[in-house]
């Protein structure tokens, strides 16, 4: 279940868990997940089901953090990633 606050769809902590959505990759994450983009935008709850639950069942997410002091800390910015993905295809090809 998603954390009690609904202030969380930005979120800048330095080990960010989760990729936030807004104007610039809301239709993209909508398109991805197959969630229709109201639901993104106003529903918090499913936005956690659909997009947060669904990223920390995978075997990406879930791979053991690694030992290099290089791969670590791309392994802890792993939501901002996604963040980095959905933005840049939504410039270049979307």
């Amino acid at each position: 279940m998603p954390p009690k606050s609904s202030n969380l769809f930005v979120n800048t902590s330095p080990r960010q868990q989760t990729p936030c959505v807004d104007n610039k990759n809301i239709e993209q994450l909508a398109r991805e997940f197959d969630i229709p983009r109201h639901d993104l935008k106003t529903d918090y709850t499913a936005y956690w089901i659909e997009v947060i639950e669904r990223v920390q069942e995978t075997a990406w997410w879930n791979a053991p953090r690694p030992r290099t002091k290089t791969e670590q800390p791309i392994w802890d910015g792993r939501a901002v990633l996604l963040d980095a993905i959905y933005w840049f295809f939504t410039f270049c090809c979307g």
